[in-house]
């Protein structure tokens, strides 16, 4: 069962009766990212509205401009208006209709100079029948921490080489 849960941290104040609250993003220091702008477009996809929501916002607070899509068509015609600026895709793995496996590889077709980055609140297994290999991508699971999504897409732009592909043998998993 898919969890639909933003990112949590331990906290001695505000905390739910189990001891976690959501780490909300207007909450959260700008990181070094944040502090300047920067000209990198992302492009967020996830089934989830408070997901997208809330990944779209801590982006924002890194400093990206951030294009949030509800799923694979949305995301496509989004990047179709904006395929030279676009900078990483960043996508469930599991969605309704067309999952991010499908979207990546219509992405690597189409938009070959976008970056991809998966995420996702399933299992390595459950990721892996939908068919994508987590050692072999970029992959950040969910929940995530608003500075540990930011790390990581950060490190998926600055990186060297062509964008994240079942080949790159990408064994990062997120933070």
């Amino acid at each position: 069962m898919k969890s639909h849960s933003a990112a949590f941290s331990l906290s001695d104040a505000s905390q739910s009766e189990d001891g976690v609250r959501p780490e909300r993003a207007e909450d959260a220091p700008p990181s070094a990212a944040g502090a300047e702008v920067t000209k990198e477009l992302l492009l967020v996809v996830d089934d989830d509205a408070s997901v997208l929501q809330v990944a779209s916002k801590v982006l924002q607070r890194g400093g990206y401009e951030v294009l949030s899509a509800g799923g694979g068509a949305e995301a496509i015609a989004l990047a179709e208006a904006n395929e030279e600026r676009i900078s990483l895709l960043l996508t469930d793995v599991v969605m309704p209709g067309m999952g991010g496996r499908e979207l990546s590889e219509i992405f690597r077709s189409r938009f070959p100079s976008v970056r991809i980055l998966f995420m996702s609140a399933y299992t390595e297994d459950e990721v892996i029948l939908q068919g994508v290999r987590v050692a072999e991508v970029d992959f950040i699971s969910k929940p995530f921490t608003v500075q540990g999504l930011q790390d990581k897409v950060r490190d998926v732009i600055n990186r060297n080489g062509t964008h994240s592909s079942a080949a790159s043998g990408s064994t990062e998993r997120g933070a």
